[in-house]
């Protein structure tokens, strides 16, 4: 699996704290945990295949993987 080679840009402890007091007051999107990870499944594998045919045309195969997980720091 290839990841993007773009260069993650560090942001400070007062930034990180404003980013997590967004995700706590947000009840309708929270941060995903590493079991919702776990539990997830790529879009090849739920929706009908004209469906996900429909939305891809274009980009990287169905067969591609560009999973980004809770511990991947390379997006």
């Amino acid at each position: 699996m290839s990841h993007s080679k773009r260069p993650v840009q560090e942001i400070s402890d007062e930034e990180e704290a404003a980013i997590q007091a967004q995700i706590a007051e947000d009840p309708d999107n929270p941060e995903w945990s590493k079991e919702d990870y776990a539990r997830a499944r790529p879009a090849h594998e739920l929706l009908p295949s004209e469906v996900y045919a429909s939305r891809t045309k274009g980009e990287a195969s169905a067969t591609a993987q560009n999973d980004i997980g809770p511990d991947d720091t390379s997006a």
